[in-house]
């Protein structure tokens, strides 16, 4: 066989294709002819048979009952019975002589069955009217003689229709018979030519497939043939590419890796801390640039050599880092003390074993502590020389609580007794007798510190940015700082030095939260307090205040922890770590400040302190209080579901929010809210706390809400620092959305109607 090429294989196979498809048309057209033949010859079987049963039914049956009628007619007993068959008589035999006149259905298939039919017919008529003889012979009375002639006469036309029935009958049978067996002989001739059509196309088609398989495997020898001439020329060609391929790559990865290499040496080299690398025979492996400035030794000497060499006092911890190495655990010592040009200095090493990739050994890092050591012991020092003072301001505090209270109370309810001046008087008398006792405790708190100072205006923001490099220095390196200083904060009367110490109390305190590591949170910006909010929070006084917010994402405390932390002692810290004093110190600041400090904490989640200093009374042309007027708050007519375990502060929001014109449904946990959800389908926005007890906190309640009621607006609250609140929000975007739309506690009404009327017009 001649080679065939790719256009001359594709014209044979078509051409096969055509002449195929044709035989199989021609043999279906065939087939279609031949059992149209057998159906046609069934079909009129089928009309023969259908025309003999529809005229045993139509006909032979109406007929035979009519003669049973006319019998019982003839020989009915009494008058009653007789005029009843008369009346199915007549009625029979007009339904049978309706049905004859119409054909009974019946459609002729030859003009011989039109003439039996009519044969039928003719006998119909002879027998009805040998039945009205019968009905006359009734009406006369009984006559014997008539009697058998008039019966003879209907037996005799009876028999006539019967006939001329089986007649009709007899031939659509015989019909029926020839056409049958003319549908057999046509059957006979189909199948077999099908047998014939089908062997003949098989046979066609296997002398086709023979020859296109044949086609084909010449076709694949020469395709062969020609690929494997091109896969030697190819494959000289790749070997060459994939050689040069080779070598670029090779270059590529060597530069690559030089530039990872003097990445991670910069990285390392940066780095405050001494870190050295070990291998398991204690040989130094790596040595950054903290080692070289503590040692004056350089790389170059240092490394291969055993590490008790270029780092002798590290020479005693071998054993130590072994056992990190064996155990494959870190270990930490927290204190090194050490002699360094006759000064004495403390350290932290940390040792962590190193696994990987079949690199055994160890890191070492030295971090040095002097410094921090020397803060916090001047700090235990100085809340140590505060003890004694705080005694006598802890009794102070507690009288001033209750003389807060017993203040607030008579404020308020000398607002709901307006009207009754006796009692207005007597009211009177009671708080100038509480403001004396007040006027006593500021004096005792005035005592309890361990100097005066005075204070004078300050700007918040600028102490705090002077402040970055102190509370850096006194946190540990896994801590990340982070600030949020808003502009144009107000002024506020403190001492500086107080503040300063606070804010370093707190972030000790959170480092202290935070063993693993963590975020701590400085934030700062203006807050207007109302009446509301002072009536949930006992000894907080309505006015503008700036509220700055120190958070952590450390463990958190509970209720009872909350309760107790500023009572001077306190500690949760291990013995000999911590005086208990530092948030005594603190709120003893807040308090000498005249402003308050709230603590928002959940447990495994983080602490918010934050702390309210009221706004000093100067010349602040550019900056402007917020607009608090009822007349310019945003409001609004819909439907609100305000979530909140705090009953005052529910009632609170719920009484701003009708104020507003809001229609408000409340509810005091998430499970209850999640109720009244599948209850209506009225809600437009659902304002919840973040901070609930149980199993369903403000977050998983607003993403419950937002998988199942995508329509519906949400708008969380909580007194967390901002940062913070994204912590807890996780890696959630629609929950870190709201964390960083949240409100802040305490709000007053001004800012939940901008918040609410800024969330119902998002049209995100």
């Amino acid at each position: 066989m001649e080679p065939v090429s790719d256009k001359g294989l594709s014209t044979r196979i078509l051409a096969l294709f055509i002449f195929t498809t044709s035989v199989l048309i021609f043999q279906g057209v065939y087939n279609i002819f031949s059992l149209d033949g057998v159906n046609n010859s069934i079909t009129k079987v089928y009309d023969s048979v259908s025309q003999v049963s529809i005229v045993s039914s139509e006909i032979s049956l109406p007929i035979s009952e009519l003669r049973q009628l006319s019998m019982g007619l003839v020989l009915a007993p009494n008058d009653a019975l007789r005029e009843e068959l008369k009346v199915n008589v007549n009625q029979l035999q007009k339904k049978t002589d309706l049905q004859l006149r119409d054909g009974a259905g019946v459609v002729f298939a030859s003009a011989e069955a039109s003439r039996l039919y009519g044969n039928i017919l003719s006998a119909w008529k002879g027998y009805s009217l040998a039945v009205d003889v019968t009905k006359a012979y009734v009406n006369e009375g009984v006559r014997i003689a008539a009697f058998i002639s008039v019966t003879a006469h209907e037996k005799k036309m009876y028999d006539r229709v019967t006939l001329a029935v089986g007649a009709y009958n007899a031939y659509q049978v015989k019909i029926s018979t020839e056409t049958f067996k003319a549908a057999q002989e046509n059957a006979r001739l189909a199948f077999w030519a099908v047998v014939i059509t089908t062997v003949v196309e098989v046979l066609i088609l296997k002398a086709i497939l023979a020859y296109v398989i044949n086609l084909v495997r010449k076709y694949v020898a020469e395709r062969r043939k020609h690929a494997e001439e091109v896969k030697s020329k190819r494959q000289v060609m790749e070997e060459s590419i994939r050689l040069k391929k080779s070598l670029r790559e090779r270059v590529e990865a060597d530069e690559k890796l030089r530039h990872l290499r003097n990445y991670l040496s910069n990285i390392i080299n940066s780095m405050p801390s001494v870190l050295i690398g070990v291998d398991l025979e204690g040989n130094v492996t790596q040595w950054n640039s903290g080692a070289v400035e503590e040692t004056g030794i350089s790389a170059e000497e240092a490394l291969g050599q055993p590490l008790s060499k270029p780092f002798p006092r590290l020479s005693d911890e071998m054993q130590r880092v072994r056992d990190a190495i064996d155990s494959r655990q870190k270990q930490v010592v927290p204190q090194q003390q050490y002699e360094q040009n006759g000064v004495t200095r403390l350290s932290e090493m940390t040792i962590y074993p190193l696994a990987t990739n079949g690199v055994e050994g160890a890191v070492i890092r030295l971090d040095d502590i002097t410094e921090k050591n020397a803060n916090e012991l001047v700090l235990r020092r100085a809340q140590k020389m505060e003890a004694i003072g705080q005694l006598t301001g802890g009794i102070a505090h507690d009288f001033n609580n209750i003389l807060g209270i017993v203040i607030g109370n008579l404020e308020l309810l000398k607002l709901s007794i307006h009207e009754n001046e006796k009692a207005q008087e007597r009211i009177d008398s009671a708080l100038k007798g509480a403001e004396r006792g007040a006027d006593i405790t500021r004096k005792l708190l005035q005592f309890s510190r361990h100097k005066v100072k005075e204070s004078e205006p300050v700007d918040i923001n600028t102490i705090l940015e002077g402040m970055d490099e102190l509370v850096a220095k006194s946190l540990t390196v896994s801590i990340e700082v982070n600030t949020d200083l808003t502009e144009g904060v107000w002024p506020v009367n403190i001492d500086a030095g107080d503040f300063e110490d606070s804010i370093l109390n707190l972030s000790l305190n959170a480092k202290d939260a935070m063993p693993d590591g963590g975020c701590l949170n400085i934030e700062t910006s203006n807050k207007v307090l109302d009446q509301s909010y002072v009536s949930c929070n006992p000894g907080s006084k309505t006015g503008e205040y700036v509220m700055v917010s120190v958070g952590d994402s450390g463990i958190g405390m509970n209720d009872e922890t909350k309760n107790s932390v500023f009572e001077p002692f306190f500690s949760t810290k291990k013995l000999g770590r911590g005086t208990g004093l530092g948030l005594s110190m603190v709120y003893s600041f807040v308090e000498r400040s005249g402003g308050h400090i709230n603590i928002y904490s959940e447990v495994g989640k983080g602490t918010t302190f934050n702390i309210f200093l009221p706004r000093a009374v100067v010349e602040t042309p550019n900056v402007t209080s917020p607009k608090n007027s009822s007349s310019e708050m945003p409001g609004g007519t819909e439907t609100i579901l305000v979530v909140d375990d705090e009953d005052a502060l529910l009632d609170i929001a719920k009484d701003y929010l009708n104020y507003l014109g809001y229609t408000v449904v409340t509810a005091s946990n998430a499970e209850q809210a999640v109720k009244i959800l599948e209850e209506t389908d009225s809600i437009d926005m659902v304002f919840s706390d973040i901070i609930m007890p149980g199993d369903m906190d403000g977050y998983s309640l607003a993403g419950y809400i937002h998988e199942k009621y995508p329509e519906y607006k949400i708008l969380l609250a909580s007194g967390f620092a901002k940062k913070g609140g994204e912590l807890i929000a996780g890696t959630n975007d629609y929950l870190t959305k709201l964390a960083e739309g949240r409100l802040h506690k305490p709000y007053n009404q001004a800012e939940l109607a901008i918040a609410v009327r800024r969330v119902l017009d998002d049209d995100v």
